[in-house]
């Protein structure tokens, strides 16, 4: 997970109710194709992006620019979405901008290929276009629990503790920031889980966070290894600063196992 230089913590700890069962969601219309999936692949400018979809078609897009998350639609198999793409936390974009509102379609080979071209435009007014191919990742088909999930992660020297009821803990000494939280099952058929959680306690510069509430896709990484497995995770938020407006962060994270 990026930090602040003044080491922010994350915790994710209880927030709400600790029911193991998966939560309803939206499947896609009959005739439609699902967009579900762990999705790796490249901009047309060579970056690595990592694509987290649900099965109702929520998606988180990391990349070393930030995260664009959003709803996908399908129709037939083309896809589009408006959606937002966010600076990660405490770093902005090349025009200084931490938001960019962007816009995005092309097409979907269901668990196979997805295709389709981004069009952004910055909070600052920098425009952009870029074209993605991402494939699908198998690791998507591993079966979802929390008690396969349940355990403790190395988020950068932070311990992320995640208890079998889908309680997440982690705290950093250093800003004092606590995150209180809940990870959920999304499809017990598939290898992605959604993350809520709140930011607490936070000093500093950071004090800002506190009261944000952040929401995110996360997958456990077991293949093409090197070390143990590994927890990967987008979340973002957007916190309305008054007489300044709104603005949205990000924070990625790569956790190995403990």
């Amino acid at each position: 997970m990026r930090k602040l230089a003044v080491s922010l913590a994350l915790t994710i700890a209880a927030c709400g109710g600790s029911s193991t069962d998966p939560p309803m969601i939206a499947l896609p219309p009959p005739g439609d194709l699902s967009p579900g999936g762990l999705w790796e692949g490249t901009h047309t400018n060579g970056d690595y992006i990592l694509g987290l979809i649900g099965e109702d078609g929520e998606f988180h897009f990391v990349d070393d620019f930030g995260q664009g998350y959003g709803v996908m639609s399908v129709d037939g198999d083309q896809v589009a979405a408006d959606y937002t793409h966010a600076a990660y936390l405490g770093e902005t974009f090349e025009d200084g901008s931490v938001i960019a509102a962007c816009t995005l379609s092309g097409t979907l080979v269901e668990r196979d290929v997805l295709t389709f071209t981004s069009e952004c435009i910055t909070g600052f007014g920098t425009e952009s276009e870029v074209t993605l191919s991402l494939a699908f990742n198998d690791n998507y088909f591993r079966d979802g629990s929390l008690d396969t999930l349940a355990g403790q992660f190395d988020d950068l020297g932070n311990v992320l503790t995640i208890d079998s009821n889908g309680v997440l803990f982690e705290q950093d000494p250093a800003s004092g920031c606590v995150m209180n939280g809940q990870v959920s099952v999304i499809d017990p058929d598939f290898n992605a889980y959604a993350m809520e959680f709140i930011f607490e306690s936070c000093e500093g510069e950071v004090e800002f966070l506190n009261g944000s509430t952040w929401s995110g896709i996360g997958a456990l990484d077991h293949t093409n290894l090197v070390g143990p497995e590994k927890l990967v995770f987008g979340a973002t938020t957007e916190i309305d600063f008054p007489g300044e407006g709104t603005e949205a962060f990000a924070i990625e994270g790569v956790a190995p196992r403990l």
